[in-house]
C-alpha cells in the first residue's frame, strides 16, 4: 500500500472498528437515549410542580384579598360556622 493512502486508511478502520463500542457500550448511544427519556419525564414533572406553584400563588391572593376566600376555606378545611347557623350531621349510606 501506497504511504499517501496509509494514513487515511487506518483513520477509516479505526473509526469503523470503534463504532460499534461507542453505541453499545454503557455511555454510548443506549445510555443517550435512556437519559432523553429521564429528561422528558424530569421537564414534565417540573411543569406539573410549576403549574401547582401558580395555583398556590393564586390561593395565596386571594386570601390575602378576598374574605369570602377566607371563609370558605375556614369552613372547608375547619369545620367552621357563624354562631347564627345550625350544623345537621346525616348519616352515610341509604336513607330510606
Amino acid at each position: 500500500m501506497r504511504p499517501a493512502l496509509l494514513a487515511p486508511a487506518l483513520l477509516l478502520v479505526g473509526t469503523l472498528s470503534s463504532v460499534p463500542w461507542l453505541v453499545f457500550s454503557g455511555d454510548g448511544l443506549v445510555r443517550m437515549v435512556a437519559l432523553q427519556r429521564e429528561l422528558k419525564a424530569v421537564r414534565a414533572e417540573n411543569d406539573r410542580i410549576r403549574m401547582g406553584i401558580a395555583d398556590l400563588k393564586e390561593e395565596i391572593r386571594d386570601l390575602k384579598e378576598d374574605a369570602a376566600a377566607i371563609e370558605r376555606v375556614a369552613r372547608r378545611e375547619l369545620g367552621l360556622v357563624r354562631p347564627d347557623e345550625y350544623v345537621f350531621v346525616m348519616p352515610k349510606g341509604d336513607l330510606k
